[in-house]
């Protein structure tokens, strides 16, 4: 059995970036981490290296989410929904 323990992360879709660098940065106090260009960065949040990837495109939604799961054993991995 598999239980959700914790956000893993959340994929962004969106057409602009730099307002979602300043909307992530200045107004949710969240860390920039891996800027990868014109095509996209990734936000820190908590002692995890990433939670939020930003990418460009023309969505502008929210485009994939993660959780963190919990296997019988109590190991702990990373699983798409």
């Amino acid at each position: 059995m598999i239980a959700v323990k914790q956000l893993g992360y959340l994929v962004f879709e969106v057409s602009d970036l730099a307002a979602w660098e300043d909307f992530g940065t200045k107004i949710l106090g969240l860390q920039l981490v891996d800027q990868r260009g014109d095509t996209g960065f990734s936000l820190r949040m908590d002692g995890y290296h990433q939670r939020f990837f930003i990418e460009r495109g023309p969505a502008d939604d929210l485009s994939h989410r993660v959780p963190q799961t919990k296997r019988h054993g109590g190991t702990s991995r990373l699983s798409s929904v």
